[in-house]
């Protein structure tokens, strides 16, 4: 909490140090959204390699560090995203995509986990996707139980946790070049009202950053 404030403390253990090859505003576009992606697919999917992921959202802040760290596992990624970001994701290592302007139904094999961002007939069409058994963990509501049920699904929903040990993880992906990040717009500190605006039109690609400056 506080995140907008120029000055905050901070337990020592929830920080990691700056990658060495980003700037201090790329570095700040980095932890909330990576750690979710992180310990979605890490800690409560387990994900491995040669796992199918269905990533709803893919050129998103949070979807497309998901689409990076589910490839370093290994795993083969199905993911939707607009017109204008196919290339994006698929540059990003997504194998399939899905634009969710022409479809709401995936024609595709079935996935072994999902990771739902948006919730509601999203969440509803991804069920369709996941394998008896499977994982379905959601950013944007839980999953419903009844459906879970139905699939026999490992189902929750998904809240990160601040870690200096994930975010230094993180770190060595990002210095070794296998993560990028993405910057969509810049805001001044005055203008977090405009910031949030464009946030919550819900069609950025890679995450906002405020500028807070002493």
């Amino acid at each position: 909490n506080g995140s907008y404030a120029e000055e905050i403390a901070v337990n020592q253990l929830f920080v990691s140090k700056k990658p060495a090859n980003l700037s201090y505003k790329e570095a700040a576009s980095v932890p909330l959204a990576a750690l979710t992606a992180y310990q979605a697919l890490r800690n409560f999917a387990g994900l491995s390699a040669g796992e199918r992921v269905f990533i709803s959202a893919g050129s998103g802040g949070v979807g497309s560090f998901a689409i990076q760290i589910a490839k370093i596992i290994g795993a083969e990624v199905v993911t939707t995203t607009g017109p204008n970001n196919i290339d994006y994701v698929k540059s990003l290592g997504a194998d399939e995509v899905f634009d969710y302007t022409k479809t709401d139904s995936y024609d595709t094999e079935p996935v072994d986990v999902v990771f739902d961002l948006i919730g509601g007939k999203s969440q509803l069409a991804a069920f369709s996707l996941l394998k008896e058994g499977g994982r379905i963990g959601s950013i944007a509501g839980a999953p419903d139980p009844e459906l879970a049920k139905e699939k026999k699904a490992i189902a929750k929903g998904l809240w990160v946790v601040s870690s200096g040990a994930d975010l230094d993880e993180l770190r060595n992906y990002i210095e070794s070049g296998k993560i990028t990040t993405e910057i969509a717009a810049e805001f001044p500190l005055h203008q977090v009202k405009e910031a949030h605006e464009l946030s919550e039109k819900g069609h950025v690609r890679g995450k906002i950053v405020i500028e807070v400056a002493k």
